[in-house]
């Protein structure tokens, strides 16, 4: 499988599904984490970044994954990036982070800096922002924990 092909596989699975800002999710936001990782020259965090939302916000399992053609490790990369039932919330998505970092796996965690990253863009002044600016601390905290993760 191609970079190209997990993005279109991308928007088979999350059809036209938009995002918080309501922008398309697989033309926006996808594309651009997928583009943010593509200075690493990895093709399976490549896929990885286009299919990261799959199981979280699909009812996509990860066999579906295999059974696309989804290299084993990209499916472990995703897995890894898929929030489990204790991980909503404030204070969830602080054992989120750190769960992604104790997994040592550094696919995992420069795609999450990616997610995280892409989070933190400005966003155009409407109703949507304040929802977006609430959640900027959060996002600052996990973009400076990822950090020091690749950096250590």
């Amino acid at each position: 499988m191609t970079p190209e092909e997990a993005l279109a596989l991308a928007l088979e699975l999350h059809g036209e599904q938009m995002d918080k800002l309501g922008e398309d999710y697989v033309n926006g936001h996808l594309t651009r984490v997928q583009a943010a990782v593509s200075s690493h020259n990895d093709s399976v965090l490549s896929i990885a970044a286009a299919l990261h939302d799959v199981l979280e916000d699909t009812k996509t399992k990860p066999e579906k994954l295999f059974s696309k053609g989804v290299p084993l490790e990209a499916v472990r990369v995703i897995g890894i990036v898929t929030k489990r039932y204790n991980e909503h919330g404030e204070e969830g998505y602080g054992l989120f982070i750190e769960r992604i970092i104790a997994s040592g796996n550094r696919n995992a965690i420069v795609l999450k800096l990616a997610d995280v990253n892409d989070r933190l863009r400005p966003v155009p002044d409407e109703p949507v922002a304040d929802v977006v600016a609430r959640r900027v601390p959060r996002y600052e905290l996990a973009q400076r924990k990822l950090l020091e993760a690749l950096r250590g």
